[in-house]
């Protein structure tokens, strides 16, 4: 009878131990999900220090992909030009910006998949990939305001495609 109650307990706590692993992985950044506030956040692909930034919308391409419309619409030479320095400038900031983000997710990444995460410092950590975050969020509605500033509300209007109500 006692080995059978040892056998029984071996056995729980295996079971309690395997059944635990995949909700580590899933509250890990970079996990398979598992709920709300598990999982990659979005615009971030799966893998080591694989980001894409900020999430993409389905608006329309970048601005000087769409010369011919612009200058259907009256844009200027001069203007097309400023918006491609614009573009080139505004580029450069983002390959910098994705690698702070990078970098904040792989050490947070790092820190969580020790053995003994450290509290505070993962605290830190998430700060730090918030902020990243954030600023590549604000160089995009920064280049959006620039462009704006550039053709004018009115030919931004006319370049976004028109939405279906659903």
């Amino acid at each position: 009878m006692r080995k059978t109650r040892n056998a029984t307990g071996v056995m729980l706590a295996a079971i309690m131990l395997a059944s635990s692993a995949p909700l580590t992985v899933n509250a890990m950044p970079g996990g398979m999900g598992g709920g709300p506030g598990f999982g990659p956040p979005d615009g971030v692909r799966q893998g080591p220090g694989l980001s894409r930034g900020p999430r993409r919308h389905h608006g329309p391409p970048p601005i000087t992909r769409q010369l011919e419309k612009l200058k259907e619409l009256g844009v200027s030479d001069d203007q097309i030009q400023v918006l491609k320095d614009l573009e080139y400038e505004m580029g450069l900031e983002r390959v910098d910006l994705k690698a702070g983000v990078e970098k904040a997710e792989l050490s947070l990444r790092q820190q969580m998949e020790s053995e003994a995460p450290d509290h505070e410092a993962v605290l830190e950590l998430v700060e730090e990939l918030n902020t990243a975050r954030g600023e590549m969020f604000r160089s995009h509605i920064e280049m959006q305001l620039k462009v704006r500033e550039v053709v004018g509300a009115d030919v931004i209007q006319k370049l976004r495609p028109e939405r279906k109500h659903r």
